[in-house]
C-alpha cells in the first residue's frame, strides 16, 4: 500500500483536545503486526478540532494485513464525563476510535 493521509477529528462540544508529544509536536504512532512502532509529525487545523499527517506508512504487507494508529489527546475543564470517540479518515473512509471514557475528577 501506498502512503497515505490521514485525519483525525475530535469530537464536537466534547471537551477533548490533542496532546503535543516530543516537544512541540502532535503525533501519529502506527503499530504494525510486526510490533514495531513508527511516529509521523503532524499539523494542528487552525480551529484545534483536528489532526492532518501525510505520507504515512501503515506497515500492511501480504503477511500483515492490519495495523493500529493513535494521536494523544486530553480531557480539558469544559469536558463532560461520558464516553465519546475521535474519527480517523483515510482515503474517503471513517473509522471510530475505540471509546475514550472520560472521567470526573
Amino acid at each position: 500500500m501506498s502512503p497515505q493521509s490521514i485525519v483525525v477529528n475530535l469530537p464536537s462540544g466534547k471537551g477533548l483536545e490533542f496532546v503535543p508529544e516530543r516537544g512541540r509536536n502532535y503525533q501519529l504512532t502506527v503499530y504494525s503486526g510486526s510490533k514495531n512502532t513508527r511516529s509521523y509529525d503532524g499539523e494542528l487545523s487552525s480551529d484545534g478540532e483536528s489532526l492532518t499527517f501525510r505520507n504515512i506508512d501503515l506497515a500492511l504487507s501480504p503477511d500483515n494485513l492490519e495495523s493500529a494508529v493513535w494521536v494523544a489527546v486530553k480531557a480539558n475543564q469544559t469536558a463532560l464525563a461520558g464516553t465519546t470517540q475521535l474519527t480517523f479518515k483515510m482515503g474517503g473512509v471513517e473509522s471510530a476510535s475505540t471509546p475514550i471514557e472520560v472521567t470526573e475528577g
